[in-house]
Formats: C-alpha cells, structure tokens, sequence
C-alpha cells in the first residue's frame, strides 16, 4: 500500500514539474511575442523562444507580421524598424530550423530580409514561402503585397503562382482589383493568369473591377 502511494506521489510530482515547465516555456514564448513588436534597437544576444505549441509560435509570428508591416512601420524610425526586422528575422529562421516547410515562417523572414536590405535572402525566402504553402490564401496575400510594394520584378515573377490562387478567393479577388492599375505591368500579369480561372471567378472578378472604376 504505501509502495503505490509512493508511486503515485512521485508521479504526481513528476507531472507537476513537467505542466510548470511547459506553462514557463509557453509563457516565455508569448511575452516575446509580444516584446518583438516594441524592439527599439538590435539586440546581439537575442535568443528566439520557441513555445511548445503551434499557437504560441504562430501568434509569435503574426507578430512579427504586424511589426514589419507598412502600415505599423510608418510611425517608427528607421532604426527601430530594423531593430525589429533583425530580431523577426532571427525567430522565423529559428522556427524554419524546427520546423523546414513552415510557409508563413518563411514569409517572414522574407518580409524582414526586405526592411533589413537583403536581396538574395528576401527572394530565397518568398520562393520557398510559395514552395511550402501554395494554396494558403491569406499568405498569398501578404506574398502579393510585398511584391507590389517593393516592385521588383523577380518578386514580381515568384508572386505569379499566387496571383491564381487569389483569383480563387472572395479576399484574394477583392485585393487584386484593389491593385490592378497601379501599373501596366502587373494589370499584365493579372489578365495572363485570369485567363485560366473558371466562370465563377471570372465573373466575380470583372464585377470587383466596375465596382472599383465606377465608384
């Protein structure tokens, strides 16, 4: 009797060690979530906290996403930009170590490649973005709008996958004829994969751009 009490103590214990544990790792993980976002400047020693689950690393990541994004960069200075771009950077290629065919990881890694000035690292990332989630819609997007914002062609030409898969969505339509003519170019790029969608979106997309133009 009091060998199983033993055991069931000690393995209660054991449990209550593990679920600390897990909590602390966890909680590590969602304060830098949200401690990325409000980097002022590019700390050397920072050391990625790769929670235990996939909520605590995705919520991490739209973090980052946030952070990096124009509309939240527009209100700091260059410096804490790039602080941020440093440290995202860091965390979405400690995710890919973990985790290789993570397509929203390695978007952002391409998007902080951007703000930190590195070409080569920017364009790697967003092929393998494409290569690892082709179909996700809601990164597509984000693919999409980096690529227009920067102009670059080669960007440009990666994105082209994703311009199909956004034809296919209520969301993707909608964003593609918000950016239609900005330039013949990519008004160009759009008609060439339009021709490949079925009736359906065919229709919705031609309505998206009279709604645009006559409005």
């Amino acid at each position: 009797m009091r060998m199983r009490l033993r055991t069931s103590t000690v393995a209660l214990m054991c449990f209550t060690a593990v679920a600390a544990w897990a909590t602390h790792v966890e909680l590590r993980a969602f304060t830098q979530a949200t401690d990325i976002a409000r980097s002022d400047t590019a700390n050397v020693e920072f050391v990625p906290e790769i929670g235990l689950s996939l909520l605590s690393t995705q919520v991490s990541l739209l973090s980052c996403d946030t952070a990096i994004s124009p509309t939240f960069s527009a209100f700091r200075t260059t410096r804490q930009r790039q602080a941020t771009a440093h440290n995202c950077a860091s965390f979405a290629k400690a995710v890919l170590q973990l985790s290789p065919t993570h397509g929203f990881a390695h978007f952002i890694a391409s998007a902080s490649d951007h703000e930190i000035g590195d070409r080569s690292g920017r364009l790697l990332a967003l092929r393998r973005s494409i290569q690892h989630a082709p179909f996700e819609g809601w990164i597509a997007e984000r693919r999409f709008a980096l690529a227009v914002r920067v102009r670059d062609l080669e960007l440009l030409d990666a994105v082209e996958p994703d311009i199909r898969t956004l034809l296919s969505t209520q969301s993707g339509a909608e964003l593609l004829a918000r950016y239609y003519d900005q330039t013949p170019d990519l008004a160009r790029r759009i008609n060439q994969a339009f021709l490949s969608v079925s009736s359906h979106e065919e229709q919705r997309f031609i309505n998206l751009l009279r709604r645009r133009f006559l409005s």
